[in-house]
């Protein structure tokens, strides 16, 4: 099964907020993923200055990125680097 991994790369604007604002759009982001099963978010809780998210197909990564769009405008992080690797799982 071919997986696919979108990670968000975020840089520190204002310091000493970064985490605290990574979580909290992490936390977001789970709960938005927590009612299908077509992807899910790694430890938001320990995230520092990065997220990631595993989606199960293709088809989802299109659903997924607009989600993650429109959570991070929200968030204040539009300059986020966004980027999508396909993993074969086994």
């Amino acid at each position: 099964m071919t997986e696919h991994t979108i990670t968000i790369d975020f840089v520190e604007q204002m310091p000493g907020t970064l985490v605290h604002r990574v979580r909290n759009l992490g936390e977001d982001i789970q709960g938005e993923l927590s009612r299908g099963r077509d992807a899910r978010i790694h430890d938001p809780e320990s995230a520092t200055n990065q997220l990631r998210i595993t989606v199960v197909s293709q088809r989802r990564v299109r659903r997924v990125s607009k989600l993650l769009s429109d959570l991070l405008r929200e968030h204040g992080f539009a300059d986020a680097r966004v980027t999508v690797h396909e993993t074969n799982a086994t």
